[in-house]
C-alpha cells in the first residue's frame, strides 16, 4: 500500500508541533520510498522468473499429452489388446522423456532475460490491467459468496458476538487457536463437573467465569468474563475467524481495485503503485516464451514420431499370422474372421463340388453317343434287306 497523510495524521502532527516535539517522517511519501518499491517490485519479477517456469510448464504439457494417449488407449480398440496398449504408452514415454530436459533447458533460456529487465508496451499494460481487474473482481465475489455462506449457516447475533469475543482476544494477545483449544476443555470439564454434581445444584459465578476465559492472565481474563465467552464452541469461534478473515480480505480487494482503476495505474512509468498488473505482464510474457518453445521443441517432436512409432509398432514387419493374431484379440473382430474363414472354406468346397459336377456331367456326354451308335448298329444292321 502507498502510505498516504490523514487528516488524524495531521491534526497529532500540528499537536505534536505545537508541543515542541519533532515529528518522523514515515508518513511522508519520498524518493526513497519509491527506490525501496522498485526494488521490491524487481525482486518479485526475478523471483516470479526463477520460480521454475521452464520446468514446471514442461511437465504440465507432458502430463497432459501423457493423459491424452492414456484416454485414448484406454477406449476401444486398444482395450482388447493390453500389449499394444502398453507398447504405445511406453514408446510415448520415451519420445517425451528423450526432449523433456533439452526443452527444460531452453526454456528457461529463453526467460532468463526476464530477470533483469522487462520491456512493457502500453498495449500490454491495458492488457493485463483489465486481466488484474477482472481478477481482483472475481476475488471479491468468492470472498463475498463465502462470507454470505457463513452468515446464512449462523445465527446473526451468535456470530456477531462470537467476532467480538476474536477481536478483544487478538487484542488481548491470545492466540484465537488456543482460545479455541482451552474453551473445548473447559467445556468438556464444565459437562463431566455437571455428571458428577446434582442437577439442581446450580453453577456458581466463580466456577463460570473460570469456565469461560482460557489461562491468560488476569489482565486479558477481565474482558473475557464480563462478556461470558463460555457460550462459544470453538465452530464458533472458528466461523468468526473466517468471518474477520474475508471482512479484512474484502477491504484489502476494495482498496487493490481503487487503485488498479486510478489515473496511477494508466501507465508503466507507475508501476511501483500497481505490482498486480506489472507481474501479469511478466507472468504473461513468461508463459507466451514458454508455450512458444515448448511448441518448437517437445510438440513438433511428438507429433512427428508419434504416429511413426504407431506405425512401425502396429503394421510394419508384421507378418500375416502376427496380424491375423492381433486382430483375433478383439471378439466381434475375431467373430467376424471366423465367419470369413468359414465361408472361405465353403466356397472352396463349392468349388470342388462344382468341378466334379461338371467332370461328371462332361463324361456322362461323352459316353451318351457312343451308347446311341452302338445301339442304334445292333437295331438296324440288316445285311438281307436288298436281298
Amino acid at each position: 500500500k502507498t502510505p498516504r497523510l490523514t487528516k488524524s495524521d495531521s491534526s497529532s502532527t500540528d499537536s505534536d508541533s505545537k508541543n515542541g516535539r519533532s515529528t518522523p517522517a514515515a508518513n511522508e511519501w519520498n524518493a526513497e520510498d519509491d527506490a525501496f518499491w522498485d526494488h521490491r517490485l524487481s525482486r518479485a519479477s526475478a523471483q516470479l522468473t526463477k520460480s521454475g517456469v521452464g520446468r514446471w510448464t514442461t511437465q504440465m504439457v507432458v502430463n497432459l499429452l501423457m493423459d491424452s494417449v492414456a484416454s485414448m488407449v484406454d477406449g476401444e480398440p486398444f482395450s482388447h489388446h493390453p500389449e499394444t496398449r502398453n507398447a504405445v504408452l511406453n514408446f510415448s514415454h520415451e519420445i517425451l522423456r528423450s526432449k523433456y530436459h533439452s526443452t527444460v533447458d531452453q526454456v528457461e533460456n529463453t526467460i532468463k532475460p526476464f530477470k533483469y529487465e522487462v520491456e512493457v508496451e502500453p498495449h500490454e499494460w491495458k492488457k493485463a490491467q483489465r486481466r488484474s481487474s477482472s481478477l481482483l473482481d472475481n476475488e471479491i465475489r468468492l470472498c463475498r459468496q463465502s462470507l454470505a455462506e457463513i452468515r446464512s449457516s449462523t445465527p446473526k447475533k451468535q456470530l456477531q458476538q462470537a467476532i467480538q469475543f476474536v477481536r478483544s482476544a487478538e487484542k488481548s494477545g491470545i492466540d484465537p487457536v488456543s482460545v479455541q483449544i482451552e474453551i473445548a476443555r473447559r467445556n468438556a470439564e464444565h459437562n463431566s463437573a455437571d455428571r458428577t454434581d446434582s442437577p439442581s445444584e446450580p453453577l456458581s459465578a466463580a466456577s463460570a467465569d473460570v469456565a469461560a476465559v482460557p489461562d491468560a492472565g488476569a489482565d486479558a481474563a477481565a474482558p473475557a468474563d464480563d462478556l461470558g465467552f463460555a457460550q462459544f464452541s470453538p465452530r464458533l469461534v472458528r466461523r468468526a475467524q473466517q468471518a474477520l478473515m474475508l471482512q479484512d480480505r474484502l477491504a484489502i480487494l476494495h482498496l487493490r481495485k481503487k487503485a488498479l482503476n486510478s489515473s496511477a495505474c494508466a501507465s508503466m512509468d507507475n508501476k511501483r503503485f500497481c505490482p498486480e498488473v506489472f507481474l501479469d505482464v511478466v507472468a504473461e510474457k513468461l508463459a507466451y516464451n514458454a508455450v512458444l518453445f515448448i511448441n518448437f521443441e517437445l510438440l513438433h517432436d511428438f507429433f512427428f514420431q508419434f504416429p511413426r512409432e504407431l506405425d512401425s509398432n502396429l503394421y510394419y514387419g508384421k507378418t500375416l499370422e502376427q496380424t491375423r493374431s492381433f486382430a483375433s484379440q478383439n471378439p466381434k473382430i475375431g467373430r467376424q474372421l471366423a465367419l470369413l474363414e468359414r465361408r472361405a472354406k465353403l466356397e472352396l468346397v463349392m468349388a470342388r463340388l462344382h468341378d466334379l459336377v461338371r467332370q461328371q456331367t462332361a463324361a456322362e456326354e461323352q459316353a451318351t453317343p457312343l451308347r446311341s451308335v452302338r445301339r442304334g448298329g445292333r437295331a438296324g444292321f440288316r445285311p438281307f434287306d436288298e436281298f
